[in-house]
Order: structure tokens, then sequence, then C-alpha cells
């Protein structure tokens, strides 16, 4: 079981993200307040076109830039900025689940190797 590290500003898709987590076998942790008190796990799910969610990835791949991060977003392509965080998917809103479940698996087996 993996912990998946949750950065998405919308209440609602939080917790559809995280019922996604939750039956794929593996903890969802939500969107903290501080980016500095981020513990995040073994992958981090981030909407990267909201500027606290991508701070606080930003935060978290600079300390440990292994961390696999699965990007879900607005944008059809990855931002510029964003392309710092390297993300080993990216699925574009709006999304069918198994896109998401697929780009989940993918960053947990790259947590695991």
């Amino acid at each position: 079981m993996a912990r998946i590290f949750i950065l998405e500003p919308e209440p609602e898709l939080r917790e559809l993200l995280a019922r996604v987590v939750t039956r794929l076998g593996h903890e969802p942790v939500q969107h903290l307040e501080s980016a500095a008190d981020i513990h995040p796990g073994d992958v981090v799910v981030v909407e990267p076109g909201d500027e606290r969610c991508y701070a606080g990835a930003r935060a978290i791949h600079e300390r440990l830039p292994e961390v696999p991060i699965v990007c879900v977003s607005i944008y059809s392509e990855v931002p510029g900025d964003a392309k710092a965080l390297e993300p080993v998917a990216y699925v574009v809103k709006p999304f069918r689940l198994v896109e998401v479940e697929a780009a989940i698996r993918t960053a947990v087996e790259r947590a695991a190797s």
C-alpha cells in the first residue's frame, strides 16, 4: 500500500481522487495548508494550474526529487513551470477514471522501483 498525497484545490475533485486512490488499495493524504509541513508519502497527485498546489508540489520535488508526481490538470499540455516537476504522468480534466487509475499505478510502480 502506497501513500498518495493529493494537491487539488477543488474539494469535490479532491474527494474523487481520494476515492480512486482508496479503491486502488492505497492511502490518500489530502491537501495540507502549509508546504513546510508536507510529508508526501510515495506519490504526489497535483493540479499544477493552481498556484498553491503547484507551490506545494514544487517544494516536495525540490526536497524529494525521487517522489513520482502525477499532474491532473485543466491544461491540455504541461504548463511551462510544471515541466520542472518532471511528472511521470499527465492527465487532462475532465478525465475518465481509468486514465487517473493508470497514471497512479504507473507512479506507484515507479516509487516502488
